[in-house]
């Protein structure tokens, strides 16, 4: 479990321009310090050290000398070598953000009354890692070559390690400057079912993102390669507009519209269409339409370079037998990028027959042209082509080539539910609540391949935009107001999964993933003026999170996935908060 130390300051004031505007000022610090470990230092086929001259990842020699007097064979022996130390890594983040603005309304004869605010606001990120124990390709080096350290036995050695380990630094620095203008009416003029509302606005943006590679990785020093390298900037300039038209009166429709133009790549016009009705207080139904777009990122359409690990089978194994290695890739920008274009269906229902009741669901539909991700690794490795499969000598695989594609389609569905009783008692008020996730489909359609369906399985272990999707996720929470007194159980669940991967590639183990629960439980109190006194546990029953063979081999061998669970086992907390 990492270490953290968080602290946050915000400060903000408002100040009175006259009776119909208003001013604003504020400013919000933070400093977030993760201290983890990453695992062992570990010398294998894997381990590479990036080039240079050739802006690639190259495979560094584990070859131990003939003549080293710790080499038992007496003849060039290959190695594979897990070190004691542990690779460290301190991340400190710093950000900052400052706005100012104003805002007012105004009355007009004809139109209604009117709402406006206009507001500046810069933020700034600033991400400083300090990673310890990383491997000195010439210390390294050193070791197999001049029979410094003993292998077999490092305690008959015990300065034989000088000179391999030392730090490395990473940074990354964002920023962000905006300039927002919007006004609205919620009276423009009246229908028959109702006053007709209407807002409008635009937007400007200056985004910018630097990410320096690792200093002494960049530079070939140090092992394994571990480059990141962005430095990027865009301008983006965007209209909006939302206008409420009641047709009758328990029935409402919307529809809005937003064009942004990205100074790297143009422009798109995302339309909304909604109907909202109730024809009676306790039931308003839903629907909407809406297309949208993702712009690429500065990581994906510019000339970043970066290194990612996955568990890939090399069909072209010197052992003449397919099999799977814990393999690097070294993935690359596209500027010929396109963005995503999206198409978003949504119907459904909120009941509420009373104050304390309310039950919801909704069915979602998703379609996504142009999915953005990268070349199909396993796709490479299958071509076996030497420009982007990069062999060590004895055969095995250094590292891959990939770059971010525009992959095709993706069409996933589904329901969200939800729903809330609350009875009141001379003991206090009890609520249970509940918020569930069903995923029906997640496909994901490629040109010239079949269309793969991940929805309960991990199939999307093997692309960039996710690993697992149980079909199941959902919170439900019981609580028990009394006074000035709140506490609150939770119940966290995530559903079972099908491990396809290990189906497909055949790694053994189970071919199913079990579902998690975890249970949290916390108590707040407001008895104290401007203050607020807490308390809780998370993980009560110290669950850990479903065993899953394919996150086996990751560099700190977690054993589960990660992109669903954190492994933190049972955590208390207790603080305050003071408001003036």
């Amino acid at each position: 479990m990492p270490a953290i130390t968080r602290l946050n300051a915000k400060v903000r004031g408002t100040f009175k321009v006259n009776d119909d505007v208003q001013a604003y000022a504020d400013l919000w610090v933070s400093r977030n310090e993760t201290v983890q470990n990453e695992g062992p230092a570990v010398l294998s086929s894997q381990t590479n050290a990036f080039n240079p001259a050739t802006g690639s990842a190259l495979p560094i020699s584990r070859t131990v000398s003939g003549t080293n007097p710790y080499n038992p064979f007496g003849v060039p022996t290959l190695i594979n070598y897990t070190f004691p130390n542990t690779v460290s890594a301190d991340t400190v983040s710093t950000f900052w953000r400052a706005m100012t603005g104003v805002k007012g309304s105004f009355t007009t004869a004809k139109f209604g009354d009117w709402d406006w605010s206009a507001d500046y606001g810069h933020s700034q990120s600033t991400v400083d890692t300090t990673y310890g124990n990383a491997l000195n390709v010439a210390g390294l080096e050193n070791i197999l070559q001049n029979g410094v350290f003993n292998f077999s036995n490092p305690s008959a050695t015990p300065n034989g390690l000088n000179g391999v380990f030392q730090n490395d630094y990473e940074q990354a620095i964002s920023k962000l400057d905006s300039v927002t203008a919007k006004t609205s009416t919620g009276n423009l003029f009246n229908l028959p079912g109702g006053p007709v509302g209407v807002g409008f606005g635009t937007e400007f943006r200056h985004e910018s993102n630097i990410i320096n590679s690792r200093t002494y990785s960049a530079l070939g020093v140090t092992a394994p390669a571990n480059v990141q390298t962005v430095d990027g900037e865009r301008n983006v300039a965007a209209v909006y507009y939302q206008v409420d038209i009641p047709i009758i009166r328990n029935l409402t429709f919307t529809q809005a519209g937003r064009y942004d133009h990205y100074s790297d790549f143009g422009g798109a016009f995302s339309p909304s269409f909604a109907l909202r009705f109730q024809p009676v207080q306790a039931l308003t139904a839903f629907a909407s339409y809406s297309r949208g777009f993702r712009a690429p990122t500065l990581v994906e359409n510019s000339q970043a370079t970066y290194l990612a690990h996955q568990n890939l089978v090399d069909p072209n194994d010197p052992s003449g037998t397919p099999t799977k290695h814990f393999t690097t890739e070294q993935v690359n920008g596209n500027p010929a990028l396109q963005p995503e274009h999206t198409k978003n269906y949504n119907i459904g229902f909120q009941l509420s027959p009373d104050s304390s009741t309310d039950i919801g669901a909704a069915f979602y539909k998703i379609h996504i042209d142009g999915v953005i991700g990268t070349d199909d690794p396993n796709a490479v490795m299958d071509a076996n082509n030497p420009s982007t499969v990069i062999r060590n000598p004895d055969g095995t695989v250094a590292f891959i080539k990939e770059q971010f594609v525009n992959l095709g389609s993706l069409d996933t569905d589904g329901f969200d539910m939800n729903f809330r009783k609350s009875v009141g008692t001379k003991y206090g008020t009890f609520t249970l609540a509940g918020d569930w996730a069903y995923v029906w489909h997640f496909k994901l359609n490629s040109p010239g391949a079949p269309t793969q369906d991940f929805a309960g399985n991990n199939l999307a272990l093997l692309q960039p935009f996710g690993a697992s999707n149980p079909r199941w996720k959902g919170n439900t929470s019981f609580s028990w107001d009394y006074r000035k007194l709140t506490t609150t159980l939770t119940w966290q669940y995530t559903g079972p999964y099908t491990n396809a991967v290990a189906a497909e590639f055949g790694d053994g183990g189970t071919l199913s993933v079990a579902s998690y629960s975890q249970f949290n439980l916390m108590a707040t109190y407001r008895g104290f003026k401007n203050w607020t006194i807490y308390g809780g546990i998370n993980n009560i029953f110290d669950r850990t999170p479903p065993f899953d063979v394919e996150w086996q081999a990751t560099p700190d061998i977690t054993g589960y996935d990660q992109s669903l669970y954190t492994n933190i086992g049972r955590f208390f907390q207790v603080g305050a908060t003071y408001r003036f």
